[in-house]
């Protein structure tokens, strides 16, 4: 089996309280080369999260498009999260 070195990093960059950029990449060190990039932005509602984003991927030349519309409202424990970074609970700051 041949040895692989590969390499994946992905950021996450809270621009303020409502926005939120991510991004990510991956890269194979042997003759395969770049393998992908995503790169995506959330808005951070009251009510909701709204998620856009767009993926390559070389390997399979593809390149993909995703929209998210996820409820923010009956929250269990640990989902008060977006992109690793904690968020505000719903009502927090009034209704938007």
């Amino acid at each position: 089996r041949p040895v692989r070195s590969l390499r994946a990093g992905h950021a996450n960059y809270r621009m303020n309280e409502q926005w939120l950029a991510t991004g990510g990449a991956s890269y194979d060190f042997s003759a395969i080369g770049n393998i992908g990039q995503s790169l995506g932005i959330t808005r951070i509602g009251e009510s909701f999260l709204f998620r856009v984003g767009a993926t390559i991927d070389y390997g399979r030349d593809n390149v993909s498009f995703q929209f998210a519309l996820e409820p923010r409202f009956f929250q269990r424990r640990g989902l008060g999260v977006a992109g690793g970074q904690a968020i505000a609970p719903a009502g927090l700051y009034g209704l938007e």
